[in-house]
């Protein structure tokens, strides 16, 4: 009886791990039943494949992602996040039914950052979003920012105000980290349009329609566009840089942190085990 046991919460814990091990990155977007993406209007255009390197241990995380425009965004890109795993798979490091929204800029040096942000305490890639299509509004403010981050193999994402840049203070933070994109981490993006991805041999979906394979229940949940982050609920923001409140080591880091662990599944197994160790008790007296 206990052999049976421990063997049953080791296969609990083996699928667990495994779920979120993929063997191909792109093949895997490609499939993931993430909300909102299936709609009559929905088509795959153009798959966007990042490498960036967010954790600067010189092995560089895939981003793959797809805009939305049957949304009516026009601007934004959604990501699953990858990492390379030591058996040349890859861990997702994004939920099956979520994805993040971001706007690169082409990668330019000017509005992405890769390294240490002193203020936050951490490495990773700092985004910031002008006014899209405006030159003279985008040099007098930052609407939003955005830092992604990886921590013990979770990722995680910060929303962060915008800056206004007539303001000494949030000026000088935007030219600190401005324009030295490339010097850490890198960053790459190869545009994979639907012709391509055949010509790769990719099978391509149809995003108009559910998936057999896909209980519809999970689409039951509706997610409006400015809320697709890690975290299901509207993620919190933190005012870093952004007005003169907040003061030196008195910033707190609310972060949106979606922790892809097996902690519910531990916590269902120990209690799994204690139920089992007493019924076993008490047939033993």
């Amino acid at each position: 009886m206990k052999t049976l046991l421990i063997y049953f919460v080791g296969m609990l814990i083996s699928s667990a791990a495994e779920m979120l091990i993929v063997g191909e990155p792109v093949a895997d977007f490609l499939t993931l039943p993430i909300e909102d993406r299936y709609s009559d209007a929905s088509e795959i255009v153009c798959v966007y494949k990042v490498m960036i390197d967010l954790d600067l241990d010189g092995q560089p995380e895939v981003l793959v992602g797809h805009h939305k425009m049957w949304l009516g965004d026009n601007d934004g890109i959604y990501f699953a996040v990858y990492r390379v795993t030591s058996s040349g798979k890859y861990e997702r490091l994004t939920e099956p039914k979520q994805d993040i929204r971001l706007m690169f800029r082409d990668g330019l040096p000017k509005y992405n950052f890769v390294g240490r942000v002193d203020e936050i305490g951490a490495s990773g890639l700092l985004i910031f979003n002008p006014p899209h299509g405006d030159a003279v509004l985008s040099a007098q403010r930052i609407e939003s920012r955005q830092f992604l981050s990886i921590s013990e193999g979770t990722l995680k994402i910060l929303e962060l105000p915008g800056l206004d840049l007539s303001n000494q203070s949030e000026q000088a933070f935007f030219e600190k980290y401005s324009e030295q994109a490339g010097k850490q981490g890198g960053f790459s993006c190869e545009s994979l349009t639907s012709e391509k991805l055949k010509q790769l041999g990719y099978s391509l979906p149809d995003w108009t329609k559910l998936p057999v394979s896909i209980n519809s229940s999970v689409f039951d949940t509706q997610q409006t566009s400015s809320d697709h982050s890690l975290n299901p609920q509207k993620p919190n923001s933190v005012n870093l840089g952004a007005s003169n409140e907040n003061k030196q080591g008195h910033v707190t880091l609310d972060q949106t942190d979606q922790s892809l662990n097996l902690w519910p599944w531990i916590v269902g197994v120990i209690a799994l085990i204690f139920v089992a160790l007493v019924i076993i008790k008490r047939r033993s007296r």
